[in-house]
């Protein structure tokens, strides 16, 4: 995640072990690398501790933090669904602490699935291509403290908090939790 790109730094904001862990109370961070504007890409997330609500997706370059709202993402919600732009939707499973969350992106369809513990949620949202932006990761509270580990191909352990899996992608790129869906590739600049 990139820490020149910390939303609302009113409150204390961590990033740690290699800017993949980020602690936080109604901050938000995005990633350092683009989501490229074609192909399949996949990243996981898991959470240690639950705030009020966490949310985290993607969002476009052009995103305003403004309070709790996000104008430009689309993003799942613990326990309130997703939220695409301004309209919540009920969506998926919720989850809890140490659940994992996949991440697919599907920029060649414009489509956004989210996965729970290597099952699909279906897909979120299809019209990713309609917006013309430019999407990045992000992960973001709504109220509480919270703690988010990203999983670009770094690290399945999720800094030590579960045991390895050791899953490459389809280029035989990564260590993952879950094996990515096929054909969707660690967000990463092997890859890119």
């Amino acid at each position: 995640m990139n820490p020149l790109d910390v939303k609302d730094e009113a409150t204390a904001s961590i990033l740690s072990e290699w800017n993949l862990e980020f602690y936080w109370e109604s901050d938000s961070v995005t990633g350092t690398f683009a989501i490229p504007v074609s192909g399949k890409w996949y990243f996981e997330w898991t959470n240690g501790a639950i705030g009020y609500a966490q949310r985290f997706g993607i969002t476009d370059e052009n995103y305003p933090w403004a309070g709790s709202t996000y104008s430009n993402s689309v993003r799942m919600y613990n326990s309130l669904g997703h939220k695409n732009y301004t309209t919540y939707t009920s969506y998926g499973q919720t989850w809890w602490s140490w659940d994992v969350i996949w991440v697919a992106v599907n920029m060649d369809d414009g489509e956004l699935t989210f996965y729970k513990n290597g099952v699909s949620q279906w897909v979120a949202f299809t019209d990713l291509l309609s917006s013309g932006q430019t999407w990045y990761p992000t992960t973001n509270p709504i109220n509480g403290l919270a703690r988010s580990n990203m999983n670009f191909w770094q690290d399945s352990s999720f800094a030590w908090n579960k045991t390895k899996q050791n899953n490459p992608d389809s280029n035989g790129v990564g260590d993952f939790y879950y094996a990515p869906p096929a054909w969707f590739l660690a967000l990463s600049s092997e890859n890119m």
